[in-house]
């Protein structure tokens, strides 16, 4: 069959095929309008592309959840667009308009995407190229002149720039038999941009980000031209966002690239080809020439950082070969010190206590099933792994190392642990990463023999940069050993949530998805007809004169394998001194949920009122009701009976005796649940006619005083002020 009579029978099949279809569209739209049969196609049509939309915003989502996961800065594991923000730890995040970058995510941008595609390539293969922030501050002179079109250069030179002084090295070597590529004087323009990162202090020491910047090629330059020369290119924006400097202006338009033309013979054998914003003007330079000097890098190949770790099993923890270690024995360091950048830290947690006890130990929590090692101190005797389920308690002694996993440094132990078997006490080494810290383990009683726990993993919002707290170990302890960081990140909203999590009665567990610098804890009010757990999040920002205090509350629901927060409300005061002064607190009631606000500025009350948010009869998880309730939260006359789940609605104090002349011992908080031991006389205070009742915490907690409460406090207090 030849060409022509192959066109020909394609055609009438495909005439057919549309006689085909034109029949069935107009046999099925029987009956229905011209303008109705155009709509539901393009109703048809619209659906394919949006389900490509949903397609492709869902494989997004995925990415970013596993970015997120692995404590990456960017929502890409690399970038592949232009107009894509590569950071530090390899990931990237996609331009779009309403794109703002945090403080450490600013302070880690390495280079904006300007070209993807095969144009720049000298075998035809995809290459993804970035730009560097910055420009030579002034411009920089070479010797040699030009009188070369961007098609010979192409064509001798190639369209990748990133060995183009290789190729000039090995021309001169081989027609001329001397090479004078090593002179920065004659070659400036290319040791500037190979030398890059040194223009910004070592940012990108010890990152596969130090090596690869090169001088772009004209073809290469010609691409960045087009990019930040087309107004209507909105990802030009991404590289003003990060704040790269200027291609725009008289001042910057003229750039040095790296292609040269070979003239054959003679004592130039090359000269070299500079380019103008302007392209057409195939731009000549004289002997002496200025120009300006970017600097470019293919980004294609690069593994992301966080990936690419695996090494050589560690002399401990052989199984996560993500991990690098430092620490005091022979064997035990960096496995590699190129990957020892981190964004985040977790706690010293024997530090955090500005009034440590005598031995300074410290009690810790394991939050997943790990390993840890026995570590044996003789030749005869080989180390061991061995798995502790989470919910292990450990007696934390001092720190033996470092690790790094996943962009976060944590300390590891050397600890104790209660073996059952034996009873005996074992030492070992734990990762700092698979423990927290007592005081942010949180367990309340669910009214039926059993406990649900919250427990979570703060990190510090730090990271390595140029020698600052890494990554030798002296400069890390000097960092995580000192109780000050941890005062100033608990100010001035220094932390981040790294892991959460919740374990019921049965011992199930589920993972909590939460994102905040706060603390938490966790509520089961068992005062409440319908009760449901609830997670308080309580968070500060300011200094020690004060600052603003914040509380947020949401019920949490379980739901097969997951845990969900149902957002309920948040509120805040100012509270100074010298200045604006401010309480809240909280309280439930047998239906509903109390935030009391009083705010007050020079003497003056700005803000008295609580907030009442009614449970949902059909579904205990969600309000139903919001109401506003002016003044102080007021007691109530209503006797209290033996074995009632009580809160108080104010501050309350705790006595040793049925009497407001008896000894007090604490004040209980708003929101504290108790249960009633012991009825006791009824008597009027505050005009409310009440009886007293000897309680006892449901669960241990603070008190107002600061103190803790330890095996449920009890005593009695008035009933007057309880619901």
């Amino acid at each position: 069959m030849n060409i022509l009579t192959h066109k020909k029978n394609y055609s009438s099949s495909v005439l057919f095929a549309s006689v085909l279809v034109l029949a069935f569209a107009f046999a099925s739209c029987k009956g229905k309008s011209s303008e109705a049969v155009v709509n539901e196609a393009a109703s048809s049509a619209k659906s394919e592309e949006e389900i490509k939309i949903d397609e492709e915003k869902a494989a997004a989502e995925a990415e970013a959840a596993k970015a997120k996961e692995m404590g990456l800065l960017g929502e890409k594991l690399k970038p592949n667009k232009v107009g894509d923000i590569v950071f530090l730890d390899g990931s990237a995040i996609a331009w779009r308009k309403d794109l703002e970058l945090d403080v450490l995510q600013r302070l880690n941008v390495v280079a904006v995407i300007f070209y993807v595609g095969n144009e720049c390539s000298d075998d035809e293969s995809q290459r993804i190229l970035g730009v560097g922030l910055k420009h030579s501050k002034e411009e920089i002179v070479t010797e040699l002149v030009s009188d070369a079109n961007t098609a010979m250069l192409d064509s001798v030179m190639g369209r990748d720039g990133s060995n183009q002084l290789e190729k000039i090295s090995n021309y001169m070597i081989n027609h001329i038999g001397m090479d004078d590529t090593a002179s920065r004087e004659y070659y400036a323009p290319f040791y500037f941009a190979k030398e890059y990162p040194k223009l910004l202090g070592g940012r990108f020491d010890g990152t596969i980000y130090e090596q690869g910047w090169y001088l772009p090629s004209v073809t290469e330059l010609k691409k960045l031209n087009e990019w930040y020369d087309d107004y209507t290119n909105e990802t030009y924006k991404a590289y003003l966002l990060c704040n790269g400097d200027s291609f725009v202006g008289s001042e910057k338009s003229v750039f040095w690239s790296s292609s040269y033309w070979f003239r054959g013979h003679g004592d130039t054998p090359m000269a070299s080809y500079q380019y103008a914003r302007d392209f057409s003007d195939q731009m000549t330079l004289s002997t002496e020439s200025r120009a300006y000097v970017c600097a470019i890098r293919d980004f294609t190949n690069d593994k992301n950082s966080a990936l690419q770790k695996r090494v050589e099993e560690a002399p401990f923890f052989p199984e996560y070969d993500e991990t690098f270690y430092i620490g005091e024995h022979n064997d035990w360091t960096w496995n590699d010190p190129y990957q020892t950048w981190y964004n985040a830290a977790l706690p010293d947690y024997l530090h955090l206590n500005p009034y440590p006890d005598e031995n300074n130990e410290q009690e810790a929590l394991a939050i997943i099933d790990c390993q840890v090692l026995h570590k044996s101190d003789s030749d005869e005797v080989k180390s061991e792994m061995v798995e502790i389920p989470a919910g292990k308690k450990l007696l934390l002694k001092e720190i033996g190392g470092y690790g790094i996993s996943q962009c976060i440094l944590y300390p590891v132990y050397k600890a104790e642990y209660n073996d059952e078997e034996s009873g005996e006490s074992i030492s070992c080494l734990v990762r700092g990463i698979d423990i927290t810290d007592m005081d942010d383990v949180v367990s309340v009683s669910d009214g039926n023999g059993g406990t649900l726990t919250l427990f979570y993993q703060r990190a510090l919002n730090t990271r390595y940069k140029d020698g600052d707290y890494g990554p030798s170990m002296d400069s890390i302890n000097e960092y995580l050993n000192n109780w000050a960081t941890y005062e100033e990140a608990g100010l001035h909203g220094g932390y981040h949530m790294n892991y959460a999590g919740i374990i019921d009665s049965k011992n199930n567990f589920y993972k909590l998805d939460i994102e905040t610098d706060g603390v938490l804890k966790i509520e089961y009010p068992l005062n409440m007809d319908n009760p449901v757990p609830f997670i308080i999040e309580t968070r500060f920002n300011g200094g020690m004169g004060g600052g603003f205090s914040s509380t947020k509350i949401s019920s949490l629901e379980v739901s097969g394998d997951k845990a969900k927060l149902n957002f309920w409300c948040d509120f805040e005061v100012l509270d100074t001194d010298g200045g604006p002064t401010g309480t809240k607190y909280w309280f439930f009631t047998k239906d509903s949920l109390w935030a009391y606000v009083l705010q007050s500025d020079e003497n003056k009350v700005i803000c008295n009122e609580s907030d009442v948010y009614t449970q949902d009869p059909d579904n205990p998880y969600v309000y139903s009701k919001h109401s506003v309730v002016e003044g102080e939260p007021g007691g109530n006359d209503v006797i209290k009976k033996f074995g009632q789940y009580l809160n108080p609605v104010c501050p309350l104090k705790m006595r040793e005796k049925p009497d407001t002349s008896s000894e007090k011992l604490y004040t209980l908080a708003p929101g504290t649940l108790v249960k009633v031991l012991e009825e006791g006389k009824s008597v009027w205070i505050d005009g409310h006619y009440c009886n007293w009742v000897r309680v006892q915490m449901v669960n241990d907690g603070a008190f107002l005083e600061g103190y803790r409460s330890e095996n449920k406090t009890t005593g009695w207090v008035f009933g007057g002020y309880l619901e």
